[in-house]
Parts: structure tokens; C-alpha cells; sequence
């Protein structure tokens, strides 16, 4: 069989993959090229799906010559050595996102793979001298299993053994928050994610292999198969069987989901779900506890009593959000059991993926408590959580990966830019453009509300076209969503195109679970860099 290569793809009309500069190894592949080549020239080495020298993560499932996967969240990794790498690959009958990493730099942008059956080529133009790590890994599940028929080698390559396998082993379970829906877009909108949700950020950051099961909308347990209950038995979301085990054995399970449940138990009666629903408090905590009990019993049950289980819910977002059971749950239920907060502070249904950095620091510092484990690495996503009351990246020289361009700042237009050159970054608003960012009100990451007589300090460095203004405005919430008012607001006259410094400080009335602070221009472009926050105490001032 003749050498496939970039010059036979051109013969054969296929565009050259686009590569990023600056990055290692030498080409980074950031579209999906698909191709369905004659047998007679297409490949020089074909490597069957059954090889030891392929590494299957998370879940795969079938036949060892055809495995499936389904959840987001699996991957297939590998190392080898030569210039060129491919796989004969059916997505399915629905188009998925993938994300390929090699030499373990992720391509900036998730590839788009159509439905069927193609060659679909992972990496090229590599140094075929050295050895190379790559991952192909499942960014979105959007309906049908997804199959590989074998992996291809062009000329001169070779597979080599797989890379090491870690010995830290975690699932997860959840729901929409979890699988990383709208994770590339800060208007709740645009493609789910999984390689950059906190669930695989989490697993990067401690070096440990996962499983990961969620999908949008699911709860802890309740009618149909969308519940954490049935995805404990269920390879690929829909089927379910009381036998069905991997041989991953966990040490640790997330179980993240809930915040679904108190719809479908609250909603009055012929919801459609089949389920008894009350709209009594007391019923509805009893019920969720119920619901988070079953869980944790049924994973015992599969998995064991020495396995440690996190339940780990957001608060901030519902009067009656699960996070007011979990700390009930875990004192009620005992043994090898915990719970996590995080804070719901970005409005929308769905974090990006800088809150799923945020979210993933917190899990894995927990974690690497609880399991004495070390944390391994920072992940390539900046903190988008504030840190002690200073809001996240004030100074916008963080950015979130690749081609999603969001650095930790809500806007409502895209009006709002960052900006930089060689020496800094800023933002730049165009006039009437606001940015906000929420945060926890008493920056602890716990539940609650603020104490009497906490002040919010803020700082920032402003510039903008002569005569124009700027304003900070200051907004608080209670524990639910959608209720937010405005506390205070302040504006800044006589800006030039000289930084200039100014300091804010407003009390924060009684009460408030979260924070959310504006800054805006008026009557053209104004500029802020270096925003910074502080708590104090009335009487610390």
C-alpha cells in the first residue's frame, strides 16, 4: 500500500489542516478533515480496535474489534511514533464534537464530526523521529453511539505501549452542569463541551482516570432513563442492565445532580413524570434527602463501602436547591461521604468554561483532601471564581483556551473587548457597553449570607476619550436567582487617555449571598484594567 500524506491528500483535493504556531509538538491539527479513501492506497498499517497498545478511557462498550462509546467524556489515547495518525471512525447517526491533544497541547477548537462512517485523520506533519502521545476525546454526546473500526498508520509509523495509567480513579455522575452544556459560550448558548467541564479538568489537575456519565436535565433518580439511578447501569444513556459493570472499580464518585429533582417533585400534580410532587417545604426536603439517599446506597451497592462519594451542588440559585440537603444527607447517611459547595453566580443556566475552572479547583483541593492525594498540575483554564472577595481576573491578562475567547466578565454586546499589547491587557468598552462579574458575598465559598456591617472596597485603573465618563455600579442577590437590585453606583468624570486611579467603597446591605459589580462606560470608550475588591468590616476601615 502506497504513503497516505499531506501531498496525497492535496491530490485528492482535501484542504491542508490548519496548524498553531508556537505550539508543541509542531502541528496541532484544529480541523476535521473527513475522508473516505480506496482501500488500495489509503493506509500502510491498520492497528485492529482489540490491540493492547490502545488505551480506552471512561465508557466503551460492543464488540473488541468495534468498541462504542456513547457519554461525553471517553477517549481513546495512544502513543506512537511517525508523522501521521488517522482512525476509521463512525460518529453515528447524529454530527459530535471531538477534541484531539497531542503531546498533551488540545487543538484550540473542538472538532465537528459528520454522521457515518470516515476516515478521519487525528494528526499531521509531526517529527516522525519522535515518539507522540494523542487523545481523541469525546466532547459532546448528541444521541448515537459512535464506533471504532481501527486506528491507521502511515508509512514508517509504529504504535507504541500506551501511556502510563494512573492509579487514581474517579467517576462522575450528573446532570447539564456537569457534561459542560454551553461550556464555549457565556450567553447559555452554542456547543456543549466535556474536555474543558470541570469533570476533566478535575481528573487533569490530579492525574487521575474517570468515567464520566451526565447528561442535560437529569436527576438523582425518578421516571425514565435521565437519572443518575439509571446511568449507574447503563453504558450508553439509554439502555439499562442490572448486570452491567466496568472494570474501572473507582476510589471516589461526584455525584452532581439535584438541582432538576426539585422541579419535578415540586410541580403540581400531572406533571407528566409520573412521580408524587408536593409543593409543602418540609415534603420536598424530605423527598430530595430521600432521592440523594438512593443514590449513595445504590453506588454502595455496585461499588462498595470503601469508596469515598461527594455530593457536589451549587447554592446560591433556589430557595429549595439541593445544597440545603446535602450537609443533612452526608451527617444522616455516615461512612465514606462528603459534600462541596460552589457558587452560582453567573445568572444563566449554565457556566463557561471559566466558571468550570473555578468549579474545578474547588472539587479537586476537596478531593486531594479527602483522598490524601497531591494536586498535580494547574489547569490551562484560569481561576473564574473570586478569590477571597477579590473578583477574578481584574487585570484581563487571563483569556480562557483556544478560540473561546472569554476572560471572567459577563457582557450583554459584544461592544466589550479585551485588549493588549505587548506589555499588558485591558478592557475596552464602547460607550453604553457594561461588563459584570457576581461573586459570593462574604467570599468564604459557603452558603449564607452576609453579615451586618461588611464593606465592599473596590479599586480599579480607568482611562478613556476626553469628556467621556465611567461608572461602577454595584448590585446584591438574596439565595435566589433573578432577584438582584441595584445597592449603589458611582461615576467618574474627566477621564483622558492617562490611567488614572480610582477607589469605591459601598456597605453591603444584610442579607446578601452574592455580589455583582458593573463596570461601564458612557458617552464613548472608556478603559479599566487592575480591578480589585476587598471585604472589610465596618469597624476595620
Amino acid at each position: 500500500m502506497g504513503r497516505w500524506s499531506l501531498a496525497l491528500l492535496r491530490r485528492l483535493g482535501v484542504p491542508r489542516p490548519i496548524v498553531r504556531k508556537n505550539s508543541s509538538p509542531l502541528a496541532v491539527v484544529q480541523a476535521v478533515i473527513l475522508l473516505v479513501l480506496s482501500t488500495g492506497n489509503a493506509v500502510a498499517t491498520t492497528i485492529s480496535p482489540d490491540s493492547d497498545l490502545l488505551d480506552y478511557q471512561g465508557v466503551w462498550y460492543g464488540a473488541p474489534k468495534q468498541p462504542q462509546m456513547t457519554w461525553a467524556g471517553s477517549a481513546l489515547a495512544l502513543n506512537f511514533r511517525g508523522a501521521e495518525l488517522a482512525i476509521d471512525f463512525d460518529v453515528g447517526a447524529q454530527a459530535e464534537n471531538f477534541r484531539v491533544v497531542i503531546d498533551g497541547v488540545p487543538n484550540s477548537s473542538p472538532l465537528r464530526i459528520a454522521p457515518g462512517r470516515s476516515h478521519v485523520i487525528l494528526a499531521t506533519d509531526l517529527d516522525p523521529s519522535q515518539a507522540h502521545e494523542v487523545v481523541f476525546f469525546k466532547e459532546t454526546y448528541d444521541g448515537s453511539p459512535s464506533t471504532l473500526f481501527g486506528v491507521e498508520l502511515s508509512d514508517g509509523a509504529e504504535l507504541l505501549p500506551p501511556p502510563s495509567a494512573s492509579d487514581r480513579r474517579i467517576a462522575f455522575y450528573g446532570d447539564s452542569n456537569m457534561d459542560g452544556t454551553s461550556n464555549y459560550s457565556e450567553h447559555d448558548s452554542g456547543f456543549a463541551g466535556a474536555y474543558f467541564a470541570y469533570p476533566a479538568i478535575t481528573a487533569r489537575m490530579l492525574a487521575a482516570r474517570t468515567t464520566t456519565q451526565a447528561y442535560g436535565s437529569a436527576t438523582l433518580t425518578g421516571y425514565g432513563d435521565n437519572n443518575v439511578m439509571r446511568f449507574i447501569y447503563s453504558p450508553d444513556f439509554t439502555t439499562q442492565r442490572p448486570d452491567f459493570r466496568t472494570d474501572f472499580a473507582p476510589q471516589l464518585i461526584v455525584v452532581n445532580a439535584g438541582a432538576n429533582d426539585i422541579y419535578r417533585i415540586a410541580a403540581e400534580p400531572g406533571n407528566g413524570y409520573g412521580e408524587t410532587s408536593s409543593s409543602n417545604p418540609d415534603t420536598l426536603r424530605a423527598q430530595m434527602k430521600g432521592r440523594f439517599k438512593s443514590v449513595v446506597a445504590e453506588l454502595r451497592k455496585v461499588y462498595g463501602e470503601a469508596v469515598h462519594i461527594v455530593l457536589y451542588n451549587a447554592y446560591g440559585w433556589d430557595l429549595n436547591e439541593p445544597a440545603n440537603y446535602t450537609a443533612e444527607v452526608v451527617a444522616e447517611v455516615g461512612g465514606n461521604l462528603s459534600y462541596l459547595h460552589y457558587p452560582w453566580t453567573w445568572e444563566k443556566w449554565h457556566g463557561s468554561m471559566v466558571e468550570h475552572g473555578g468549579q474545578a479547583r474547588l472539587l479537586a483541593r476537596h478531593i486531594a483532601t479527602e483522598m490524601n492525594w497531591d494536586i498535580k498540575a494547574e489547569p490551562l483554564i484560569f481561576d473564574g471564581f473570586a478569590n477571597a472577595g477579590q473578583v477574578a481576573n481584574g487585570d484581563f491578562e487571563a483569556v480562557a483556551y483556544g478560540d473561546f475567547e472569554a476572560f471572567g466578565w459577563r457582557y450583554a454586546s459584544e461592544h466589550a473587548r479585551r485588549e493588549c499589547d505587548e506589555a499588558n491587557c485591558w478592557l475596552s468598552l464602547a460607550a453604553d457597553a457594561t461588563v459584570h462579574q457576581g461573586f459570593d458575598a462574604t467570599g468564604d465559598y459557603l452558603p449564607g449570607p452576609s453579615p451586618i456591617g461588611m464593606v465592599i472596597q473596590v479599586r480599579a485603573m480607568i482611562r478613556g476619550d476626553t469628556g467621556t465618563r465611567a461608572q461602577l455600579v454595584l448590585d446584591h442577590e438574596q439565595q435566589a436567582l433573578y432577584q438582584r437590585n441595584e445597592v449603589a453606583r458611582q461615576h467618574f468624570d474627566g477621564l483622558t487617555n492617562e490611567w488614572r486611579e480610582v477607589m469605591w467603597q459601598v456597605p453591603i446591605p444584610e442579607g446578601s449571598w452574592k455580589l455583582y459589580l458593573r463596570l461601564g462606560a458612557e458617552d464613548g470608550t472608556v478603559e479599566f484594567d487592575d480591578v480589585r475588591t476587598r471585604f472589610v468590616m465596618m469597624d476595620e476601615k
